[in-house]
This record gives structure tokens, sequence and C-alpha cells, in this order.
């Protein structure tokens, strides 16, 4: 089992971030919450292992704290991730800037220069691989990502804001990228990475439409044959599965087993307990594919 700093991995908790504030361990209104009276979903667990690999950052507190209070909003931890992610790995570029009018001396300094330092990210002064899209994009999730923050800070205990107040990522300038990248650089850059990724199909494209329809064909074949067979089958009187039956196409022959689920329970010795809504599936007979063999040389 892959381990985190020497922990199991199913086994991981927000205590494992040594970093972290304390304050954040019990942010009000979360799931950290130690008084809390109403249903808070947990704390996310693909996010939670991601930032414990990255706890090394000045702005863990930051962004654990975002999770926390994106996951009492009910976003699914996947939306959580990438926002954390995609934070994380931008806020490591832009904190590690230095000018004469910045330098990399802690997080509390970096969200001062906050929009100082967007600008320049935007325009391209600081350096990286990023496309122009892809500068928008951190700044519209950051920007989006700390107003929800703000909002959560406005609703709890007025006696706790002014101590949370620093450990919430900062809101930027609303208009800041304004000027510094036009909506049709934007576009024009999207085109032509899609027509560099179209042109590297190209040579690839006649082979891969000529195998897609041979494929679709076929399944439509097996399709037909298999309801076929099943109509016939479920005509008899009395049937004992499973029920073997064979598909022959071209020279590769399909054999298959029909099963009930009753049977298949018992022959594989599963032992099923569904839940309410897994219940209320329905799901009489099922075929499984055993075996292919080419009837040219077996």
């Amino acid at each position: 089992m892959e381990n985190i700093y020497g922990h199991d991995i199913d086994k991981i908790s927000i205590e494992m971030l040594d970093m972290l504030d304390p304050l954040v361990k019990r942010a009000p209104n979360t799931a950290c919450d130690p008084y809390k009276t109403t249903d808070i979903p947990n704390i996310p667990q693909r996010s939670l292992k991601y930032l414990i690999k990255s706890s090394d950052q000045p702005w863990i507190s930051q962004l654990t704290l975002a999770m926390l209070i994106l996951a009492s909003r009910n976003y699914d931890d996947s939306s959580i991730y990438g926002s954390v992610s995609l934070l994380n790995n931008k806020i490591k570029i832009i904190y590690n800037y230095s000018d004469p009018n910045y330098k990399p001396s802690g997080f509390i300094n970096f969200c001062s220069k906050i929009d100082y330092l967007l600008e320049r990210y935007l325009n391209g002064t600081i350096p990286s691989n990023d496309s122009k899209e892809t500068r928008i994009s951190f700044y519209n999730r950051l920007r989006s990502t700390a107003m929800v923050l703000h909002e959560w800070l406005n609703q709890i205990p007025f006696e706790f804001r002014a101590e949370y107040k620093r450990l919430l990522l900062p809101i930027p300038n609303g208009n800041l990228y304004q000027g510094l990248i036009s909506k049709k650089e934007i576009t024009d850059d999207q085109r032509r990475r899609r027509k560099m990724q179209v042109d590297t199909l190209m040579p690839y494209y006649p082979e891969m439409r000529s195998q897609s329809h041979m494929r679709w064909n076929f399944i439509c074949r097996l399709a037909e044959a298999y309801y076929i067979f099943l109509n016939e089958t479920l005509k008899r009187k009395k049937l004992i599965f499973p029920i073997d039956f064979t598909y022959l196409d071209g020279n590769l022959k399909y054999y298959f087993t029909l099963w009930n689920v009753e049977s298949f329970m018992r022959e594989k010795s599963v032992v099923w307990n569904p839940t309410k809504k897994q219940s209320n599936l329905r799901l009489d007979f099922f075929p499984e594919l055993t075996r292919v063999v080419n009837t040219t040389d077996n």
C-alpha cells in the first residue's frame, strides 16, 4: 500500500499536516468544527492526500482551509482537487518570482502584492510555459474561489473573523487582466492549438475511421445475434442457467455464457448485499464472454 510520509494512505487525516495553522483544524462551519450542529460533508480524501504531499509550502494553511470551506459548500471532491492543485501549482510559480518591487518573504507579503504579481503573470513578465488561456483560467479560479472563502468568512461568528481573515486567499482585482490579454488573442491561441492537434492526427485519420466503422458494425451484428438468441431461449418453458452459446463472425468464434443473477451468484460464490438504490436495478440476464477462437488455426 502506498505510503505518504510513512503513513498508510487509507488512514490519512488532517493531523498529518504538521505545518498547518491550528486555527484550520477547528475552522467553524466546516468538517473540522468541534461544535458543528449541522450535517457537513467530510474532508475530501483525494484533495487531502494531495495537500499532504505539498505540506511544505508556505500557503498550506490557506489551501487546506479553502479545501474545507469548498467541501462545506458541497463542492465534489473532483472539483475541489482541480481547484486546489491548480492554485498550488500556479501560486508556486508566482510566489517565487523576484524583482526590485517584490521578494518572496512570506505568504502575507505575497497577499499584499497579489495584484502586482498577477499582472506580471498575466502579461508574461513572470516566466512560465503557460498559455494565455491557462493564465486567465488560473486568475478566474483564484478569484472565484477567494470569493467563496470570503462569503464563508462573513457567515461565521463575528469574534472569529479577524483571525481567520489572514488565512484566506486574497480576492484579486476584478479588472486586472483588462487590456493585458484580449479575448481575440485567447481565441486565436486556442484555434492554433486545435489545428496543431488535428494536423497531428490527419495522417492516421483514414485508418482510424476504417477501424471504427469495422468495430461499430461488428458490435451491431453481435448485438443483433445476441437478442435473437435471447428471445428464442426465453420462449422455452424450462430454463436451467447458465446456458452456453456461440457466435461466429468471419474466422473468429466467440464463446459466451448466458447467466441469470441467481446462477451467477451460486456458481461464482458471490455474496451481494445490495443498497436500496442497487436493489431497484433490474438485471435478469447477462452474457459473459469466455473465450475467442480463430477457426483457421484454433
